[in-house]
């Protein structure tokens, strides 16, 4: 069960990596390629190296572009578009680091619980 659940999550990302770039230049942006391909957003930052050297351009090239489809924008479009990449970008980190706390919660109170239940294992040894 796990093994095809894998296999459907790996074919997903690949289809996403084969497909970023054509989507991308079509005018796409990068959360909604990976909301279209089932990608976690942070994940898919994660993989724009990858694609970009598949693609012959650099990972730059994706963070640049993202939300600066025209040329002829003027610097004060480039400059807010820039903003809501930035805001976007620390929104998925943000989120990563959420992530990471909670885990971060969890394994302390398994310590502690572990903790306590060798305490009182110690206790019980002693009283014997």
């Amino acid at each position: 069960m796990k093994s095809t659940k894998r296999k459907k999550r790996t074919q997903r990302v690949d289809e996403f990596k084969n497909n970023f770039h054509s989507l991308f230049e079509s005018g796409m942006k990068i959360s909604q390629i990976s909301s279209e391909y089932d990608v976690d957003v942070s994940y898919a930052y994660k993989l724009l190296e990858e694609i970009a050297n598949q693609n012959g351009v650099t990972r730059d090239y994706y963070l640049e572009h993202e939300y600066v489809h025209n040329n002829n924008s003027s610097d004060c479009d480039r400059k807010n578009s820039y903003t809501h990449y930035e805001e976007e970008h620390f929104k998925a980190i943000s989120e990563s680091f959420d992530n990471c706390l909670s885990d971060i919660k969890i394994l302390c109170q398994k310590i502690k619980s572990m903790r306590k239940e060798d305490e009182e294992n110690n206790c019980v040894e002693k009283e014997r």
